[in-house]
């Protein structure tokens, strides 16, 4: 599915044409009377994005989020084996059937 949508991209150029569109919409937009409201927000998202990429290169949030989902995956599976072991020994899948 993936190569195919990176083939897709790749032949139409859909996101690019796309970006492209939006980045002539926001240069028209800045030369209006909102203008300088865009420009802040720009700034201001772009301060934001900084500091988060300075965080994450601090603390490695990134990566602990990946570790915590890691562990909860390996919870998940765990548990799943559990249920399915019980159930093989007790039948509960079989005694709700019959009720």
């Amino acid at each position: 599915f993936y190569n195919y949508l990176a083939q897709f991209e790749k032949e139409n150029k859909v996101f690019d044409t796309t970006f492209r569109f939006l980045e002539g919409t926001v240069d028209k937009a800045k030369r209006t009377e909102q203008g300088e409201i865009i420009s802040n927000a720009e700034n201001v998202l772009g301060t934001v994005a900084k500091t988060a990429e300075e965080l994450n290169d601090d603390y490695d949030l990134v990566g602990g989020v990946g570790t915590v989902l890691n562990g909860v995956g390996d919870l998940v599976e765990i548990s799943v084996d559990k249920v399915v072991e019980l159930d093989g020994e007790y039948r509960l899948t079989q005694r709700v059937g019959e009720v």
